[in-house]
């Protein structure tokens, strides 16, 4: 009896010393925030050449209505509504809140932190020991993920908040396995496909997880898996020349030699870079963090169904990222961090069990502990990047043209501050404009944004420059 007692006075003590440290470090983290936060918003615009389409085409359909994107790269836009590479739930989502017919970048921003907020409130409410929730959001708020994009125009906290709604959503759906958490899950998925297709690949792990009680239901989810991902890139997703599209494109013409050729070639150096390109030392700790979520999650996949659903989605989009994609300048950390998430806040919710899960969530902590001073830079690097300001006149000039398509030079895309772009016209109608960062087949523009004797102009297409 007294053994049993000395057992149930240190569990407690172990579970006080965990609340104190876990309660410490969510201070130390909202106050890092809070201390970095003001110094972005003071300093707020797009920096990465993604934030741009972000800003500008959330802009657009705020003030027109128009669900067709302002800034595209060929001006074509996707087959089904012209919408840009990024498809349009960013558009809508960013597009839906303005104040007194302005926009601003700000929205941005805070509808991703009340996205992020609603997320933590769902750990804040499931049936876990406090403990455990409080490491959780010390995990979700002491990623680098969080922190780096949280500081930025990206939007890759919806991602995390999808993340965590899902991870919520499966744990309540292997208490209950009722209809209705079946349906939210499947709802979770289908919105966070519609933000990033990869999503949609949760439909096939989730697929095989019910084929054998529920059989119907099961392959309907395999086929919707398979064909969902495809059809939705192809139809609402402005073409891109990457991996994927140049393949599909050889494989539609016959050339199959090439297009496997080209998967082999990618791989082999997608896998080159995953060993060795890096940002710094938190690059690495977070790419170990990875590889550690990745052999826990495959050894440890039958603790539950969640945890194995999660594993396999995981390893799909591991596959995708190193066969179709690229391991380097960041793509990896935004395409596997989410899901690396989810694995984790299953990792700690068994950690009472097999306390050694803990030590993959801390590897994610150290890595955010060495993100900050590279973050602090990147924010004093928004501060000082200083781009040549649209003059008054050509915003003038673009606003009276009506119906136009305008093609803005590349010497201009890296010169000027894009984001001083009109996007509605004194009709307020939509000026759309093709940047053209990428070689594609561009629709016929009306104007050309270009440089004439080191002045910006707006020329029509109908006059030629002698």
């Amino acid at each position: 009896m007294e053994i049993k007692s000395r057992k149930a006075l240190f569990q407690s003590v172990r579970i006080f010393k965990l609340k104190v440290l876990g309660t410490v470090l969510i201070l130390g983290i909202i106050l890092l925030y809070f201390s970095l936060v003001p110094r972005f918003l003071e300093n707020i615009a797009p920096f990465y050449g993604d934030e741009y389409f972000y800003v500008k085409n959330a802009e657009s359909y705020a003030l027109t209505g128009e669900y067709k994107a302002a800034f595209t790269y060929s001006g074509y836009g996707s087959k089904v509504g012209g919408f840009d590479a990024h498809g349009p739930a960013y558009t809508f989502l960013y597009g839906l809140f303005q104040a007194f017919d302005h926009w601003s970048p700000n929205f941005i921003f805070w509808i991703n932190l009340a996205l992020l907020l609603i997320g933590l409130g769902l750990l804040a409410i499931l049936k876990e020991e406090k403990s455990i929730r409080i490491f959780q959001f010390c995990l979700i708020m002491g990623s680098p993920y969080t922190l780096f994009y949280g500081m930025s125009l990206m939007p890759e906290l919806i991602h995390i908040a999808i993340a965590v709604g899902l991870y919520f959503a499966m744990k309540t759906w292997e208490t209950k396995q009722s209809n209705i958490s079946l349906g939210v899950i499947l709802f979770l998925i289908i919105l966070g496909g519609l933000f990033r297709v990869t999503w949609f690949f949760l439909l096939l792990p989730f697929g095989l997880n019910i084929l054998t009680k529920k059989k119907a239901i099961g392959i309907i989810l395999l086929i919707t898996g398979l064909l969902l991902p495809i059809l939705y890139q192809n139809l609402f997703l402005e073409t891109v020349p990457n991996v994927f599209s140049i393949v599909g494109s050889e494989l539609k013409d016959g050339q199959l030699q090439d297009g496997i050729y080209r998967l082999y070639y990618n791989t082999k150096r997608n896998i080159y870079f995953l060993i060795t390109y890096s940002e710094g030392g938190f690059y690495w700790t977070w790419k170990i963090w990875l590889i550690c979520t990745l052999i826990f999650s495959l050894v440890y996949q039958k603790t539950s169904s969640a945890f194995r659903i999660s594993t396999y989605l995981f390893l799909i989009q591991f596959a995708l990222t190193i066969i179709l994609y690229k391991t380097y300048r960041w793509t990896e950390f935004r395409m596997l961090s989410p899901v690396a998430l989810i694995l984790n806040l299953q990792f700690l919710s068994f950690s009472g069990k097999r306390p050694y899960f803990l030590w993959v969530p801390i590897l994610g902590l150290i890595s955010f502990l060495w993100i900050i001073p590279f973050e602090i830079d990147t924010l004093e690097e928004r501060k000082e990047h200083t781009l040549l300001p649209i003059p008054s006149n050509i915003q003038s000039e673009l606003k009276t043209l009506s119906n136009s398509l305008v093609r803005v030079d590349s010497t201009v895309l890296n010169l000027y501050s894009l984001d001083q772009l009109p996007v509605v016209d004194t009709l307020g109608k939509s000026i759309k404009y093709i940047l053209p960062y990428y070689e594609l087949k561009e629709e016929t523009a009306s104007y050309y944004l270009e440089m004439d004797q080191d002045q910006l102009i707006v020329r029509s297409t109908k006059i030629r420059i002698q």
